[in-house]
């Protein structure tokens, strides 16, 4: 099945030992040139549970390690029990709610909320799954935020732009940068010491002087993989 793959480059990779080095999610559904893919994973798709609890087959299969498992986890139809089976029968360690609610504007996610596709359900079943002993990285996209995903636990940070920041292009590493500093400050008044990473593109990514301030790695803007299953 096709999937995305997210490549993740450290600062450091010695620092993070155990961190997972990619992330695949489904090809979203509805997509149209120049359509972001972190815009496109959060349009309507009605195969969308068939393709999460077939992806962790296909991410068992690639040959590189250390790769996570992105879910729509505000989906109320998802059922955690044979995602954590079919990532326990793939070797799958982590998981992140990527694409997530959190991704949308205010009054959007409240419109999203009131016929059940809200980020309450999203970070439950979030929590099921790290309960269930499966790692856990989280999505947020300010400090409020990723206070709250902080407080569930989880062992890694995902700063995400906002879908209207994708409206003229990929947002500047200024822009990113100051996001990821004002998750930084809300993150100081907690115990939460855990790795953040920032969105980047391939450029950047061979050129950590050019990353957004305050990151630990670039979480890699897709690239588009197939397998013959």
């Amino acid at each position: 099945m096709p999937h995305l793959i997210w490549t993740v480059t450290w600062r450091d990779a010695a620092a993070f030992p155990d961190a997972f080095r990619a992330l695949a999610t489904p090809v979203p559904m509805l997509i149209a040139d120049g359509l972001p893919a972190e815009v496109g994973l959060l349009l309507p798709n009605r195969d969308s549970q068939a393709a999460e609890l077939a992806l962790p087959q296909v991410v068992g299969r690639l040959t590189e390690p250390g790769v996570a498992l992105g879910l729509f986890l505000a989906n109320p139809f998802l059922r955690i029990g044979p995602v954590v089976e079919a990532c326990r029968a793939a070797g799958i360690d982590w998981v992140a709610n990527l694409p997530s609610v959190a991704q949308q504007e205010p009054e959007f996610a409240q419109q999203l909320e009131d016929v059940g596709l809200d980020l309450g359900g999203e970070l439950k079943r979030l929590g099921a799954l790290r309960a269930a002993g499966l790692r856990v990285a989280a999505v947020a996209t300010d400090g409020a935020g990723a206070c709250r995903v902080a407080e569930m636990g989880v062992e890694c940070l995902i700063v995400l732009p906002r879908v209207s920041d994708f409206a003229v292009g990929f947002p500047s590493s200024r822009q990113r940068g100051a996001a990821i500093q004002d998750i930084r400050a809300a993150l100081s008044e907690t115990a939460w010491h855990g790795p953040i990473l920032g969105l980047g593109d391939e450029t950047e990514a061979s050129h950590p002087g050019l990353w957004p301030e305050g990151v630990d790695g670039l979480l890699v803007r897709p690239r588009a993989a197939n397998s013959s299953d």
